[in-house]
């Protein structure tokens, strides 16, 4: 037996033992001049005791402004805990109006519809652009204890002398 075809089958040995957990799924992709969204989500929260389900629709407009928008199906009580990491060199700070953003010379603000039902910190973190590269971050975390509740964040250019 040569070697490329004892790792193939050892590969579809691993292949065949592996579960669907975390199927994926498109169920919306809409492009226009004004905007451009897609709608997904996954089975994997499915398989929990107390099922959820997740969608996440993206909308890209075209004044540079995106829309995050979370929606959960379940009953029960749950810990939710939603990271968005930013790009190594994206400086973050919080202010009494929300979070803004700032990279190279563009600046952004963050905000979210979450005023009550979640909280938001912003924390040191770690991304790795490639194999074996590990680079300093931060993320903005919103969570949330309890019954399950939509969440849509919005990250919007800023003019300079706003921020």
């Amino acid at each position: 037996m040569n070697e490329g075809h004892s790792a193939f089958a050892g590969l579809e040995a691993i292949r065949q033992r592996m579960h669907d957990d975390a199927m994926p799924c498109v169920t919306d992709w809409r492009t226009g001049e004004a905007s451009t969204s897609i709608t997904m989500g996954h089975t994997g929260y499915l398989k929990l005791a107390s099922p959820v389900d997740v969608t996440r629709t993206l909308t890209l407009h075209a004044d540079g402004t995106l829309i995050i928008a979370d929606a959960f199906e379940g009953a029960g009580v749950h810990a939710v805990e939603i990271p968005l990491h930013l790009a190594p060199g994206v400086t973050a700070n919080h202010h009494a109006d929300g979070i803004f953003l700032t990279a190279r010379d563009k600046k952004f603000a963050v905000t979210s519809d979450a005023e009550v039902s979640w909280t938001l910190a912003l924390e040191p973190a770690r991304v790795s652009p490639t194999y074996g590269d590990v680079l300093s971050t931060v993320r903005l975390v919103w969570r949330r204890q309890g019954p399950l509740r939509p969440l849509t964040v919005t990250i919007s250019p800023s003019p300079s002398d706003e921020l």
